[in-house]
């Protein structure tokens, strides 16, 4: 989540969002339709238990976390788009804010990004360097979201990281705008002398733009903090 998608809003996804999805075979830039709308807006929290905060933007390594992105589509028929984020752990330091651009050059749900990250607790900042690709499809009540993300953030030296995650469910109750689904999922990240890789059930409740999501992320490979234990999420994308 809280990755900006510039098509038309839809559901909040939990996940980071890709940048639309994709046909069989990507055109050329100069060939892609201009994307409509020029800002999005993304909001989320996520509790669960202690840890530190994870070099990948909103990603799996780490204990809770608080945030917003903004951005702007500077070009829509280049796709590009400037970004404003923050982010923040809900105990102890490492609040950090960033700014960038990123850029989509086919239809294929990758963008690629560069950041300018501050640290705001006296926490290092750094240029950030990455890619970003992503699903997001409904099929008879079934949902998929996936995305991987990978870079590297420039300070005294570099600091590689990746991070993806996948979410099955199916739907399994409505009442107009809302929706309760019950899956399961898998959240894997490494950066330098941390990896983890969890795996669990998770039911998720949209309303509208709004998503909320339980998990329980059983930690089967790694050693980074936290450990196992339930994970709520809450996101909202505008």
């Amino acid at each position: 989540m809280a990755l900006a998608q510039y098509g038309a809003v839809s559901l909040p996804s939990l996940l980071p969002r890709p940048a639309r999805a994709a046909p069989a075979l990507a055109s050329a830039p100069e060939r892609l339709d201009p994307l409509p709308d020029r800002w999005s807006l993304s909001m989320w929290m996520v509790a669960r238990g202690e840890g530190s905060m994870g070099a990948a933007p909103e990603g799996q390594i780490g204990g809770g976390q608080a945030g917003a992105r903004a951005a702007w589509l500077v070009s829509p028929r280049e796709r590009v788009a400037a970004f404003g984020r923050f982010t923040a752990p809900l105990r102890g330091k490492g609040r950090e804010a960033a700014l960038g651009l990123e850029w989509q050059p086919t239809r294929a749900p990758v963008r690629l990004v560069v950041e300018r990250r501050f640290g705001l607790d006296g926490n290092p900042g750094g240029t950030g360097l990455g890619a970003i690709a992503g699903i997001d499809a409904e099929w008879k009540g079934f949902r998929l979201e996936a995305y991987g993300q990978a870079g590297a953030v420039l300070r005294r030296r570099p600091d590689p990281y990746a991070d993806g995650a996948v979410r099955g469910t199916r739907m399994v109750g409505a009442d107009g705008p809302v929706r309760f689904a019950l899956g399961a999922g898998a959240w894997g990240a490494a950066q330098r002398d941390a990896q983890r890789l969890d795996i669990g059930p998770s039911a998720t409740l949209a309303v509208r733009n709004l998503r909320l999501a339980l998990d329980w992320r059983q930690r089967v490979a790694g050693e980074a903090r936290p450990g196992s234990g339930l994970a709520l999420t809450l996101g909202a994308d505008f």
